[in-house]
């Protein structure tokens, strides 16, 4: 690599740290090649280079520590790494368990690499996944305290080799909570169709703290339909706790992980115990629920998690409300086919904070909802013209009053009492 440039085949590595020295290599090669430029004469770039040469030569070294055998290595590597700047945490606790399997060092190594290998080898996502097996088996910690949590209950060959077997036979359901529906390996992961589309549902929400949950039904060879009716929970806990209600995440994570352990550890062993587990430890109750949605707001928006939790409130209550859906469409429709444009009904200065109440917002199919709307004639003839009931009432509403606050709480509070029976 010192002396001669690095062909692209070279260059082909899965290995985050191998693209990290290159990457370097390249900054390093940069920044020499601009600061030899920066004179104009021959003479002072060649000196300039000489220069350059001495500094690296004179003042950078090359340290190679010896030690008598593989499980003194490791633990040089560990006690090294203890200070200075921090490595990624996944890169001690595989050194950790290494260290302790380092009699049957090439076996634990594959094993290792097979995992991470289904996480693109990537530092962050493999330091992620041990923190949601950890947060499904024992509790939540942090990121920098993972390590010590893990060093403390892995001490031993067996714990070690337990710690690996549980990663493998988890790895491959974590890549399908992070993408349920792509690529199609995903899809079919699970035989029943409508697991898959709620965790698709709660991925396009951008739902991440139920990972430990179902890691857990999994460890413990839940059925999918069971696990269907714990997801479906799932989702009425998130929307009545974050997004009804606007409670920090904090609680919810570790609330979330309180019932994977109690999962994993057997205290709940069949999705009864687990439903009612949820409903007295976590779910937000129906007073509260209501008087949080009456006075909600979103701000909306035509992509991402804004926009499909909105979508996600308004057509689940339209198919309450006014039988618009049904559970065979309402997925494909909403999520799968993108049908539907958020649509805010006015935004009209007197209308103030109410303008993003929630129920000053609709959907729209998108062939009818292609251009703002400039006149209130113009949204009327498109709610007419939509399959949605819920926009036809819409529309004989704004054609009979005014659009204004009270007409926007009203609507609003239509919608309350159906809340609590979805979710």
């Amino acid at each position: 690599m010192t002396h001669s440039r690095i062909s692209e085949n070279d260059r082909k590595t899965s290995s985050e740290p191998k693209k990290n020295m290159f990457n370097a290599y390249d900054d390093i090669t940069k920044w020499v090649n601009t600061s030899i430029k920066s004179e104009k004469e021959l003479g002072a770039q060649i000196d300039h280079l000489q220069t350059i040469f001495d500094a690296f030569f004179d003042h950078f070294y090359i340290v190679m520590i010896s030690a008598p055998s593989r499980q003194d290595a490791f633990t040089i590597f560990e006690t090294l790494n203890s200070r200075g700047k921090d490595l990624k945490a996944s890169d001690i606790i595989k050194n950790r368990v290494m260290s302790l399997m380092y009699e049957d060092l090439d076996n634990a190594n594959q094993s290792w690499n097979k995992i991470t290998s289904q996480l693109d080898n990537n530092s962050d996502r493999i330091t992620r996944f041990i923190r949601t097996y950890w947060a499904s088996r024992y509790r939540v910690v942090s990121e920098s305290r993972l390590y010590r949590e893990i060093s403390d209950k892995v001490s031993t060959v067996v714990e070690a080799q337990k710690f690996l077997d549980d990663l493998s036979s988890l790895v491959e359901l974590y890549t399908v909570l992070e993408s349920p529906t792509s690529p199609k390996a995903h899809y079919n992961y699970f035989e029943n169709e409508r697991l898959t589309q709620q965790l698709d549902i709660l991925n396009r929400l951008h739902v991440l703290l139920y990972y430990p949950i179902v890691l857990a039904l999994e460890h413990r060879n839940f059925s999918e339909s069971d696990k269907l009716t714990v997801v479906r929970k799932i989702i009425s806990v998130f929307i009545r706790f974050r997004t009804i209600m606007n409670r920090g995440t904090n609680k919810l994570e570790s609330g979330f992980s309180d019932v994977a352990h109690q999962i994993w550890s057997l205290n709940l062993s069949n999705v009864n115990a687990i439903i009612d587990y949820m409903d007295e430890h976590l779910l937000p109750s129906n007073n509260q629920t209501k008087a949080s949605f009456e006075a909600m707001t979103k701000e909306g928006g035509q992509r991402g998690a804004k926009k499909w939790t909105l979508v996600y409130l308004l057509a689940e209550l339209y198919d309450a409300v006014y039988d618009d859906f049904d559970d065979d469409t309402l997925y494909q429709r909403t999520f799968s086919d993108d049908n539907y444009r958020l649509v805010q009904i006015a935004s009209n200065p007197e209308l103030e904070d109410y303008v993003n109440y929630f129920g000053n917002w609709t959907i729209l199919e998108k062939n009818l909802a292609k251009l703002d709307f400039k006149t209130k004639a113009q949204l009327i003839t498109a709610l007419s013209q939509s399959s949605l009931t819920a926009n036809h009432e819409l529309a004989t509403q704004l054609q009979n009053a005014d659009w204004n606050i009270d007409t926007i709480k009203q609507r609003q509070g239509l919608f309350t009492s159906s809340v609590v029976t979805i979710w």
